[in-house]
This record gives C-alpha cells, sequence and structure tokens, in this order.
C-alpha cells in the first residue's frame, strides 16, 4: 500500500515544544540551517516523518537515503512552501518543483537525454515537459537510493512512462498536481493513489 500527503509550512512556527518532540540530529539540523523557510520546511519533514514513520533516529543508505529501523519505506521532498511525504511497503521516491520561470533547455542539458532534450526543443509548452521529466527524473533516482551520483542523462523518460523496467525491476509513476507546483510518486507498488491528501499542521503538533 503506498500513499502520499503534502503539508503547507506557511502554516507552522518554530516553537519549542515543536522542536523538543523531535530526534537530536533532526533538531541538530534545523539550528544548522541559516534560513527561515528551510528551518519550517525540516521541521515539517521531522513532524511528517515521526507521525508516520517513526520518532527515532534514521539510517542513512550509502547514497544518503534515509531508513527507518522499523523497516518502513517512506521519501520527504520540500519546495517552496510544500513538504511532501510517500509512504509504502517497498522503496519509493517523490519529488516536488514549484514552478519557476527558468531557461528550460538550458537547465535541462545538466540531466536530460538527448532524446529528451529533442522533444523539449520542439514542444510548445516547455514548462510543462520540464517539469513533467525532471520530477520523474528525481523521484526514480529517489526511490532507487541513487542520489545524485545517478547519471540521469543516461534515462530517457521522454515518453513519460506510467511503468519502467530497470535493472530487473518495475517501477510505477504517478503525477499529482497543485496550483503553482508538480508532483511525482515512484515505487515498486503498482497500486498507487489516485489523489495526494493535504496534511494541517496542527495534527502534526
Amino acid at each position: 500500500m503506498t500513499e502520499i500527503y503534502y503539508c503547507n509550512t506557511n502554516d507552522i512556527s518554530l516553537k519549542e515544544n515543536c522542536l523538543n518532540t523531535l530526534p537530536n540530529s533532526r533538531r541538530e539540523k534545523i539550528e544548522r540551517l541559516v534560513h527561515l523557510k528551510d528551518k519550517k520546511a525540516s521541521l515539517c519533514a521531522g513532524l511528517l516523518i515521526k507521525k508516520f514513520v517513526t520518532d527515532s533516529e534514521l539510517t542513512l543508505g550509502v547514497h544518503g537515503k534515509p531508513y527507518a529501523e522499523n523497516g518502513s519505506f517512506f521519501n520527504i521532498s520540500h519546495s517552496g512552501d510544500y513538504v511532501v511525504i510517500a509512504l509504502s511497503d517497498c522503496e519509493v521516491g517523490c519529488d516536488i518543483e514549484v514552478f519557476k520561470d527558468l531557461n528550460y533547455e538550458r537547465t535541462g542539458k545538466i540531466v536530460f537525454h538527448e532524446n529528451e532534450l529533442q522533444k523539449l526543443g520542439n514542444v510548445k509548452d516547455k514548462r510543462a515537459f520540464f517539469y513533467e521529466l525532471w520530477t520523474r527524473k528525481e523521484a526514480f533516482i529517489k526511490c532507487i537510493g541513487e542520489g545524485f551520483g545517478f547519471k540521469t542523462s543516461s534515462l530517457d523518460l521522454s515518453s513519460f512512462p506510467d511503468k519502467l523496467l530497470y535493472g530487473g525491476r518495475t517501477f510505477f509513476f504517478k503525477k499529482y498536481m497543485l496550483s503553482d507546483a508538480e508532483i511525482m510518486l515512484c515505487t515498486e507498488d503498482k497500486a498507487l493513489p489516485e489523489i495526494i491528501k493535504k496534511i494541517d499542521t496542527e495534527v502534526l503538533l
């Protein structure tokens, strides 16, 4: 079973009683961050993990993906004022990107396959194509736990597959839209949720 939730960090404050409920590693991370927006995102991520996954310290994989000692599979992503958490019975990855005005072709050269770049150059709605592809790649590499060490330009997802065979495993994708952001879910569970659920921050406190 796979679930995905999001919350808005504008609704949360850095109160001491919130911080004290989190593991030491999360509190230390929040303290090291400089910008208020980043502090709120990290606090919100910590509260989501505490509610849905565990209230203990997490273990990091080889490429930095966090794992819970109780064996729960989860993944966190944040962008702008949003934090997303995906939960599953198997490996899972998610990505959220708030829409920005970019030079999409120039930015795409960093991570896109040559076929993807060609299609990006030809499509009319470059923003929609760019974010569909970017979030798909991010969610996939987070699902397989490879992180930024994975050469994303070697993988062609320009057809926007809902199912991908890779390394003898099958991965499934699902897109969710907010008014100003796109969210992608990737997991080995083919039974993906139809909607993404919003969690009010007071439920986390």
